[in-house]
């Protein structure tokens, strides 16, 4: 990223902020391939949004390999055509899930259990349809590698701060924070930087909801006729 120098004070800034008002909750450690699902579903969403489209999955699938089995038609029927970029976050997924099957003759990622960073990155990172955000939480949730997941709203939400490069890509701004953050806090600045994006994406949201309620009840004055 650009100027780095220049954004690094701003974004500590902002990020002890976050910490400081946000502190996300870090979720439950899960399996890799139910990670990666949960990862897929979260990305350029939020983390509750996530949670209730699983279970409303998974209580429809005998297991992991019913779901990577099921048309995504049928998929989003259950997610909502609602959900952002439902028809991509699930083409994708399915992609992954296949790939996985393809490699690993079931729904698992028990070869690369044990293995370096460099090894379980090229894993997961050449699977068909991933996505970073999804590659990056897997690889901190799951194998305790340094990264910081940053989808494509959160990185908005940055470069709306002032605390990024207008300019920056998604992947610029990732590496930027990885760079700031030590390893060790990984998880726990993952997790309040998701809760502020979360909560951030919900006051949006109430905003928008009300300003389309306040159109509906604004009532256009009456036009007086001229006389003659």
């Amino acid at each position: 990223m650009k100027n780095e120098g220049t954004y690094t004070k701003k974004f500590n800034g902002l990020l002890r902020k976050i910490k400081t008002a946000h502190r996300g909750q870090v979720p439950d450690e899960v399996e890799p391939v139910t990670q990666l699902i949960i990862s897929f579903l979260e990305y350029n969403a939020t983390r509750s949004m996530a949670s209730k489209a699983f279970e409303n999955v998974m209580a429809q699938m005998v297991d992991i390999n019913d779901l990577r089995i099921t048309l995504p038609k049928e998929l989003i029927a259950i997610i909502g055509d609602g959900y952002p970029e439902v028809q991509e976050r699930i083409v994708r997924m399915r992609e992954s899930l296949y790939e996985i099957y393809r490699r690993e003759h079931c729904v698992s990622m028990e070869s690369i259990r044990g293995r370096n960073k460099k090894q379980v990155a090229n894993y997961l990172q050449t699977l068909p349809g991933m996505v970073p955000y999804v590659s990056s939480q897997v690889m901190l949730l799951n194998y305790g590698f340094h990264a910081v997941p940053i989808d494509d709203r959160m990185a908005e939400m940055l470069r709306s701060e002032g605390v990024v490069d207008e300019h920056s890509t998604t992947e610029d701004i990732s590496h930027f924070i990885e760079r700031l953050v030590k390893s060790g806090d990984g998880v726990a600045v993952h997790a309040a930087m998701r809760a502020w994006a979360d909560r951030k994406s919900q006051t949006l949201v109430t905003a928008a909801k009300d300003g389309e309620k306040r159109k509906k009840t604004t009532k256009t004055p009456p036009q007086t006729r001229k006389k003659k």
